[in-house]
């Protein structure tokens, strides 16, 4: 449709232009010309508002291009939508463009002075792979590689300090494929525009059907939210890395527990500007980086100029064909002053997967100094394979909205004022009542959001919802509570070689008894072994905000022989976990210890303990001890042992919830972890010696070559020991076992024994970068390990092959991980060889074939 439209300068100026006498003769001439005066001077003088949505799902678009003069002066939507051109500027026209959308014009004509403007674009139809790169320069890449030379003046993050104040709101809802377009007449939003519709913007038509089984989900989505939270946050920062986020004010549907509130901090990132852009748990690269340009195809879509009179180029950007990588597609809006980001939309270009993440990020000029964000959007869809409403598919669709404000510019602050807890919870943060919310909002609460509180809040009460969120909690840490008790889960089955099916229980007493002071117990039995084993200990949490405590135990159970531990456990999304089913050679042990955890510096979390046991073999080994009778072989070992285990994660920061639970946000640092035992002439101990063990872990993340993982292990000790205080080999082999990291996939269990000994693991993690075909993404992983070990030569060892590892002893192999997917669950295979000195005579015996299981969100 073509526009002809008239810039008026003033009234009298136009007026002067026409022949008046030949207008009096023509009254019907005169009464038109006096009311387009009016509107142009009642359009003057009120600036001109409206919302832009997508006509089909009504959803507002951020950041479209609206110009509104000949030569391309003009402003953007804001993250919501909404816009605002000023009643001082020069209106001629209203221009709406926006990628992936027609573009559409509104004449002065078509504005009623007053009303706000409802705009509707209508999504293109067209294949993406059908843009063509032609030979020459693309002139995109002038502008990316000038807003990546940029990054460090425009990051907030390379400032030296900042501050502000952020008010949080998130609701979910279901989006059901099969769920009747709403009309306008029910949503209620619509009645305060003015809907404008032009050839281009046809009235939006919806079939009208009979009522369904969905329609009542449809009534309670069009009242109700399924979940709605809010939450208020202070945040401080100083240069290099030092954050503090306190949230002082905190309402969750259904729940007075803010727990769900620190979750909501953790989905994006909060500048665009770092090499690697988190989504989720997942790590992107990011398009405003080095060497980007030859990862992502950019286009320049609009060019337009800011009321500051700044150039505002909007590009697109999306991997190009044939590159594999985890990358990201949707629009940039790069300023000119600074060739900063003024504007951001990003996705997964990637769209298997349960979880999608789409972010939308507003920037300022703060103070003319620094550009900021000061709105974050992120809409988040759960779409699990299972979920159907009446053989529908489901989703589950999220939408937060950050805003910013009370931002301060490099504020005086100390190092004292951070800690290692990132984020917490304010105490009273559920109990803030309306007027202290109302300095936050940003818009009132709608009739939806208050039908949800008041709804949810009900079915909260009446469920007990926050009981329900306290198990969940319990039940994270690895328990189930159980009214007085808190049981142990991980010890109701299991399964290993030795035991067979190892089948018990173990609880402890939970809060409801006492906070500080815990009463344990356990018993097991295996139904290989046939035998069984109990225990008990006696805690006393002396600080459970720092996650210290003293603890007494006894203990008749099994442990590996020959085998050691850190002061952690591995985290159960590492496969290293499995190797636990592998262990075919147990000590039977009866111990009485006491231990004391507490963190002894600002990132050690430290261990002390004093240790009397019994370890009988269960093999036919024996070792040669002097007696006054004379030498005899024994399968019984007395050891007292005093030692300490630390770990130390310079940097790692924390999430604490409300009940002083600390979740890791982990650390881009190496991960250290070490022991020292000494074994004591005391309590019956008949060995003295030290034992001193550590362990170095680190994953390098790569912009374009995946994850690479390292893991140095190695032990000491000062002299010949007894088999079961030795080290065997970390072997994990079996014709066709599961995968289980940080371990010999070829070494037989016990098939080397060393006093002194040191492994390195290695895994080059490229995922999906190697091979990406839509239906098939198979995750390549390239894995090697070598060890070295010794073992002083000792005639007292009986029944015991004295094989070491002094010759070097090495394999590689290679995973598949993600062949089949089901749910979150990732399953592969994989195939190891033995290489080196240690290759044994038949070639079929030197594999070690795999199967693996990886988590997938």
């Amino acid at each position: 449709m073509r526009c002809i439209c008239l810039k008026c300068q003033s009234p009298a100026k136009n007026l002067s232009a026409l022949n008046l006498t030949s207008l009096v003769k023509k009254p019907f001439l005169i009464i038109l010309l006096c009311a387009g005066l009016i509107h142009v001077i009642n359009l003057q003088a009120q600036d001109v508002e409206g919302l832009i949505q997508d006509s089909k799902t009504k959803k507002p678009l951020a950041f479209v291009n609206i110009v509104y003069t000949s030569w391309g002066q003009g402003t953007v939507s804001n993250i919501d939508g909404e816009f605002s051109v000023s009643s001082s500027r020069d209106i001629e026209f209203l221009k709406f463009s926006f990628v992936g959308y027609h573009t559409k014009y509104i004449s002065l004509a078509e504005i009623i002075p007053g009303k706000k403007i409802l705009v509707k674009l209508i999504h293109k139809t067209y294949d993406i792979e059908e843009v063509k790169v032609l030979p020459g320069v693309n002139p995109a890449h002038r502008i990316i590689h000038l807003a990546t030379e940029n990054r460090k003046l425009n990051n907030p993050e390379k400032m030296q300090s900042f501050s502000y104040t952020s008010y949080s709101k998130m609701y979910f809802t279901l989006d059901i494929d099969s769920l009747k377009a709403k009309s306008s007449s029910r949503s209620g939003d619509t009645d305060a525009f003015l809907e404008v519709r032009t050839e281009t913007s046809p009235a939006d038509s919806t079939d009208v059907s009979e009522k369904d089984d969905l329609e009542e989900i449809e009534d309670f989505l069009e009242d109700n939210h399924l979940f709605l939270m809010e939450f208020v946050s202070e945040r401080g920062f100083m240069h290099p890395d030092k954050n503090s986020e306190v949230v002082t004010a905190s309402r969750v549907s259904g729940f007075k527990d803010p727990s769900f509130t620190m979750l909501a901090t953790q989905i994006q990132s909060f500048s665009f500007y770092d090499d690697l852009l988190m989504l989720w748990d997942r790590k992107y690269l990011n398009p405003i980086s080095r060497g980007s340009t030859r990862k992502y195809l950019f286009i320049i879509e609009d060019t337009t100029y800011t009321e500051q009179h700044d150039s505002l180029f909007v590009i697109s950007y999306r991997p190009l064909k044939g590159k594999n990588f985890d990358g990201l597609e949707g629009i940039l809006h790069i300023n000119s002053n600074g060739y900063a980001i003024q504007n951001v939309i990003a996705e997964a270009s990637e769209t298997k997967g349960i979880f999608r993440v789409r972010i939308q990020q507003k920037y300022e000029h703060i103070d003319n100094q620094q550009w900021f964000p000061v709105q974050l959007n992120t809409d988040i869809m759960i779409s699990p394979e299972e979920a159907k409403v009446n053989g529908q598919p489901m989703t589950l669709v999220g939408v937060g909205k950050s805003y910013l404000s009370d931002i301060k510019l490099n504020p005086e602050f100390k190092r004292r004022n951070f800690n290692h807890i990132e984020v917490e919870v304010e105490d009273d943060a559920h109990k803030k009542n309306d007027a202290y919310w109302d300095q936050y909002r940003v818009n009132p609460l709608t009739r939806k959001d208050t039908n949800t509180y008041r709804l949810i809040d009900s079915l909260g009460e009446e469920a007990k919802l926050d009981r329900s969120l306290k198990i969940l909690e319990t039940f994270a840490s690895g328990y189930i509570p159980a009214g007085y008790f808190n049981i142990d889960y991980k010890s109701l089955i299991h399964w290993n070689q030795y035991e067979g099916f190892r089948l018990g229980i173990a609880l402890e007493t939970s809060d409801k008894i006492s906070r500080w002071i815990h009463i344990g117990g356990k018993v097991a039995y295996g139904t290989r072994d046939k035998d069984l084993k109990y225990g008990s200990h006696l805690k006393v949490n002396l600080n459970r905000r720092r996650d210290a405590f003293l603890k007494l135990t006894y203990n008749k159970d099994v442990v590996e022989s020959a085998g050691w531990r850190f002061v952690e456990k591995p985290p159960i999304t590492s496969s290293e976990v499995f190797r636990s089913f592998l262990i075919a050679n147990k000590d039977k042990i009866e111990e009485k210890s006491v231990e004391m955890q507490f963190p002894a510096l600002r990132y050690i979390k430290l261990n002390t303990y004093l240790n009397q046991n019994v370890r009988q073999v269960t093999t036919d080994y024996r070792y040669q001890v002097s007696t006054p009778e004379g030498v005899e072989q024994t399968d019984r070992f007395k050891i007292t042992e005093a030692g300490i285990m630390l770990k130390y994660a310079y940097k790692e920061k924390f999430l604490e919830t409300p009940r002083g639970n600390r979740l890791s946000l982990g650390t881009n640092y190496p991960i250290i972890y070490a022991n020292l035992h000494v074994g004591l002439p005391i309590f019956g101990g008949d060995y003295e010696y030290t034992k001193v063990e550590g362990k170095i872990t680190k994953t390098f993340i790569s912009k374009s070559m995946g994850d690479t993982k390292l893991a140095l292990v190695g032990g000491w000790t000062d002299r010949s020991l007894p088999y079961p205080i030795l080290y065997a080999g970390a072997g994990s082999y079996g014709v066709f076992t599961i995968e289980t990291e940080n371990s010999f996939a070829t070494m037989r269990l016990n098939e080397f024994v060393s006093d002194r000994f040191s492994s390195i693991h290695f895994q080059q993690d490229f995922g999906k970068l190697l091979f990406k075909w839509e239906k098939f993404q198979p995750g390549i992983v390239l894995a090697a390990s070598a060890g070295y070990g010794t073992i002083r030569a000792d005639s007292r060892h009986i029944n015991m092959e004295q094989n070491t590892l002094e010759k070097g002893y090495y394999e590689s192999g290679i995973l598949f991980n993600n062949l089949l997917r089901h749910s979150i669950l990732g399953y592969g295979l994989g195939v190891f060889y033995r290489l080196g000195p240690y290759t044994l005579p038949k070639t079929i015996d030197n594999f070690a074939f795999k199967f693996t299981m990886r988590f997938n969100l």
